[in-house]
Order: C-alpha cells, then structure tokens, then sequence
C-alpha cells in the first residue's frame, strides 16, 4: 500500500521512532478490491505502536472511499493493560471514519461478523 514520504516523516517525527519502524507497520496494511483494508496485528504491541498504525488508517480513510476494515489478529497476542485501553481509544476516535469492522480468526480463513 502506497503512502506519502511526508505522512512516514511526519509519524516518524511525532512518535520519535525510525523510519524503518513506520514503515514496518505500514507492512500490516493490505488493500483488498479498492474498497476493503486489511489490517494484521503488530507483531511487537505497544501504546507508541498502536498509534502509529491507527494514525495511517486514519489517513488512508480520510484520503480514501474506503470505510472497511478487517482486522486478523495474530493467535496468543494478547496485549496489555495500557496497549488495550489505547487500541480501545482509537477504535472509538476512528468510529466516524469506519462504516464496517470484521475479524479474522488467525488463519488464512475468514469469517465475517461484522460489526457496525
């Protein structure tokens, strides 16, 4: 998925992360069908990292027609205390960007339960 340099410079610089950092996060983003996101859990769950991705996908919705998100968590991931309470902020502040959440069960299967 393409991304502006400035968006990976302006993240970078917020976050005081590496370039490299944003970008991997950026991996975890696949376009499906022009109309669907989805998104991978991060492989290394913090607060810093949570916000970054969500600061993409807040970007990419704004820019975009897309209003789909499916999120396939990676199995016996279980993040944090503080890492959940952030992941649950962000969903709430996305709410108005995304018509329609479903999530995967782990595996190259998908089951749709959507979510509105």
């Amino acid at each position: 998925m393409k991304i502006s340099n400035n968006l990976v410079d302006r993240i970078s610089s917020k976050y005081s992360i590496s370039k490299k950092e944003v970008e991997e996060i950026l991996g975890g983003f696949k376009l499906i069908d022009d109309s669907i996101i989805l998104l991978t859990q991060l492989t290394v769950i913090t607060p810093v990292n949570i916000n970054v991705q969500y600061d993409i996908l807040e970007d990419i919705l704004k820019s975009s027609n897309i209003h789909y998100l499916l999120f396939n968590p990676k199995p016996k991931l279980r993040p944090d205390a503080l890492s959940r309470r952030t992941l649950n902020a962000r969903l709430i502040k996305s709410k108005n960007l995304i018509k329609y959440i479903a999530f995967g069960n782990c595996t190259d299967q998908i089951n749709i339960n959507a979510t509105q």
